[in-house]
């Protein structure tokens, strides 16, 4: 028997519309607790032993279910961190085909915008092709996070050693060189 097969009704309901947003008031609503009590139900119902287990089994699962790890958020972080926007171009500085895209590549690209150039009657002359990048900083930043390199208790760079920035470095990126 699960966690969640020991909780009640009202308290199912919550633990699945928690699950939506993450959001505590706001799924203690979703279920049907007071507009007053809200906030402090949802806290409390977070607090509480059974429904804390009921939420990680119920994250677990899904986790399962969508093929989703902690790797695999790595990789696509490592995707937008380290992309190359030449690789979405061909030796004449034409786009690419979609079909001709990396995967690293495809995940670093947040959207595609095709525009036409049209003349006094209507005829397509030309295309403009945009393309927009997730951020790569932001990417940059999670990753040195989980590699350690900000200091635990506060956003500001502490490099732990020259060694392990060259380390990181290097099996984030094996063609990049490290110069003393």
């Amino acid at each position: 028997m699960s966690a969640y097969d020991l909780l009640n009704d009202k308290q199912k309901r919550f633990v699945d519309e928690y699950l939506i947003d993450l959001h505590p008031e706001g799924a203690a609503l979703r279920a049907g607790y007071s507009n007053k009590s809200a906030r402090q139900i949802g806290n409390e119902n977070l607090s509480k032993p059974t429904i804390k287990m009921a939420v990680l089994e119920k994250q677990r699962e899904r986790a399962v279910r969508v093929a989703a790890s902690q790797d695999r958020v790595i990789l696509e972080l490592g995707a937008i961190a380290y992309s190359d926007p030449r690789e979405a171009f061909d030796a004449h500085g034409a786009l690419r085909p979609v079909n001709e895209w990396s995967d690293s590549l495809s995940a670093a690209i947040k959207s595609v915008k095709v525009s036409e150039q049209k003349d006094a009657y209507g005829m397509v002359v030309g295309l403009t092709k945009e393309l927009a990048f997730w951020d790569k900083n932001k990417a940059l930043e999670m990753l040195a996070k989980h590699l350690g390199m900000f200091d635990a208790d506060s956003d500001s760079m502490a490099v732990q050693t020259a060694d392990a920035l060259k380390s990181a470095l290097k099996q984030a990126r094996p063609k990049l060189q490290v110069v003393k």
